[in-house]
């Protein structure tokens, strides 16, 4: 349930770092209720945590509960109808502040395994990084291209061609390679899913194409903030035509198939979030509760 606030042109204090947006009380009330309820679920032990339904889009409020509930590992993922734009670009600096030395590590491995493909060191953490991306997402399409559908492919397709811009950037944007990595980690995670015989797969996998589709709109506005000159850079980076469909897509029965199970997980992520609404007040003035004992103790 997503609860959207309408500005009146009002500003309220520091205590919410991320929007400047005013809020009503009981909205927000609800609000942090809902993101307590759902990290709390997640710390739960008979939680597995990426069985849960995505995060409130307004968790990112509450940096208390964002640390305790998703943390720094995966990206979160942006929606402008809840965090400013410029408020987003600050928590992507931080979430760079926190994985410094990722886009290295990780273009030193694929080096050290594939050696082709991914250009030397020192052409810049944002080149390294579109040049990860891309060859990251060319292996996805290789290796699962039978259980991807349409969408999924159109996905890739526009991921390659931003990180492809990325590339022919005059300037180094920490938060540009950082949502790329972020990237390529997710679809390095779906083709582990795809070949892992795991029961729960399809809606960890959900929660992989989640965070990359929303990731996808940061890195075509973070795009924008460049001058990018992309005369020749198909020739000068080994993009062909060929990249962006290495493979069929999966037939008419695999996207059938996929569809069945995507309902099927959706309507049970539905019955638990109902639930967790219900809960969620109870456990919040629980918790307020518990602060006003420790202060009067205090």
């Amino acid at each position: 349930m997503v609860v959207d606030a309408s500005s009146n042109g009002e500003t309220k204090s520091s205590e919410v770092p991320i929007t400047a947006t005013y809020i009503p009380r009981d909205v927000e009330y609800l609000r942090e209720a809902m993101a307590l309820e759902w990290v709390a679920d997640k710390e739960d032990e008979e939680t597995t945590a990426d069985l849960l339904d995505a995060p409130p889009v307004f968790l990112i409020d509450y940096p208390d509960l964002f640390e305790r509930g998703w943390g720094w590992e995966r990206l979160f993922p942006y929606h402008s109808s809840s965090v400013e734009w410029p408020q987003f670009k600050k928590y992507l600096e931080e979430y760079s502040s926190h994985n410094a030395g990722q886009v290295a590590t990780l273009c030193s491995q694929l080096r050290s395994v594939q050696g082709q493909g991914i250009p030397p060191a020192g052409c810049g953490v944002l080149h390294d990084a579109a040049n990860l991306c891309i060859k990251i997402e060319n292996k996805l399409l290789r290796s699962c291209h039978s259980a991807l559908t349409v969408e999924e492919i159109i996905l890739s397709s526009k991921i390659k061609e931003c990180a492809s811009h990325m590339i022919q950037s005059e300037g180094e944007s920490s938060a540009a390679a950082e949502g790329l990595v972020g990237i390529a980690k997710e679809a390095r995670k779906l083709s582990y899913l795809l070949s892992e015989d795991d029961p729960d797969m399809c809606l960890k996998y959900d929660m992989c194409e989640y965070i990359r589709a929303y990731a996808a709109k940061v890195l075509t506005k973070l795009e924008k903030e460049f001058s990018c000159n992309t005369a020749g850079h198909a020739a000068e980076n080994g993009i062909t035509a060929s990249d962006k469909s290495e493979k069929p897509i999966g037939n008419e029965r695999d996207l059938k198939d996929s569809n069945v199970k995507w309902n099927s997980n959706m309507k049970k992520l539905k019955k638990a979030r109902k639930k967790r609404l219900k809960r969620a007040e109870k456990r919040l003035k629980r918790e307020e509760k518990r602060k006003s004992e420790d202060q009067t103790e205090g």
